[in-house]
């Protein structure tokens, strides 16, 4: 009988000092500082192909294959003899279309930038003009006089969701002559994130 005590005795104590058996709990609280930044994913080489019937609806006149045509009006005048036949000069003037100032079209880029962040204020993404604005195709020449981010200062949108934008260019094809590919060695546009 004595015997039984003692074990009963010792599983009791080996019991009591097991940690499994432990009953003790902590609350532990964890605090994370996080820095603000921001990722910005961009197009680095931005190709825009124009098709024609794209941009003959954009300059509109009446189609005639891959010209366009408009009607300027009547005018009357009477021939002279200029020594060896006759001629009438008239004075067309050219007004149409009077809709587009080939000086400053808009080219609107969309979505060819985003940004991630992390940050407890606004984010504004700011595009401006590079070193290369003169895209050039021989004698050719559009100039890029002109850029900006049309979209607001935006939340930091946090590191999955992205915030996508556009980049808007003001093209100047006063004198553009010659069809094809225009292009600049150095960059046409910079991009920026600011976290406000």
């Amino acid at each position: 009988m004595r015997y039984n005590k003692s074990l009963v005795a010792i599983t009791a104590l080996l019991a009591s000092a097991l940690p499994f058996q432990a009953k003790a709990k902590a609350n532990v609280d964890v605090i994370i500082d996080l820095p603000s930044i921001a990722i910005l994913n961009y197009v680095s080489e931005v190709t825009v192909t124009i098709p024609v019937d794209v941009f003959g609806n954009f300059i509109g006149g009446d189609t005639a294959g891959q010209a366009r045509a408009f009607n300027e009006g009547q005018q009357s005048k009477n021939a002279t003899f200029d020594g060896s036949g006759l001629q009438a000069d008239f004075d067309i003037s050219v007004t149409q279309p009077s809709s587009i100032n080939f000086s400053a079209v808009n080219l609107l880029l969309k979505n060819v930038w985003a940004v991630r962040a992390i940050h407890d204020n606004n984010i504004a993404v700011v595009a401006d003009r590079g070193t290369g604005t003169s895209l050039e195709n021989g004698s050719s020449k559009i100039e890029v006089t002109a850029v900006t981010n049309p979209g607001a200062a935006f939340s930091a949108p946090g590191l999955l969701a992205p915030k996508y934008g556009d980049v808007q260019l003001t093209l100047d094809l006063s004198d553009a002559t010659t069809n094809g590919e225009h292009s600049a060695t150095d960059p046409t546009y910079l991009l920026a994130v600011n976290l406000l």
